[in-house]
């Protein structure tokens, strides 16, 4: 898990870093990934540049550009009011 810092030449680990990869290699958001996000946004602070990242990867997402992966379990209140 690592990514390029933009302040210096090292690397540091972060999860969302990678999640942000795998996600522009593949143009889909997973159920994974978004557990990720939302752990990060319950957790600790998220740093200026993790938020552009994910601010980035939502504009896409409203745009189109990029999917959610679908689901692989039912989700049960969407079942109910189908």
């Amino acid at each position: 898990m690592t990514a390029i810092s933009s302040q210096s030449d090292r690397f540091q680990e972060s999860p969302i870093y990678d999640a942000v990869a795998n996600i522009a290699r593949s143009r889909q958001i997973t159920e994974s990934e978004q557990a990720i996000f939302r752990k990060a946004f319950l957790g600790t602070p998220l740093s200026e540049e993790e938020h552009r990242h994910i601010n980035r990867l939502y504009r896409l997402l409203r745009r189109g550009k990029i999917e959610l992966e679908p689901a692989s379990t039912p989700n049960t209140l969407q079942a109910h009011y189908n």
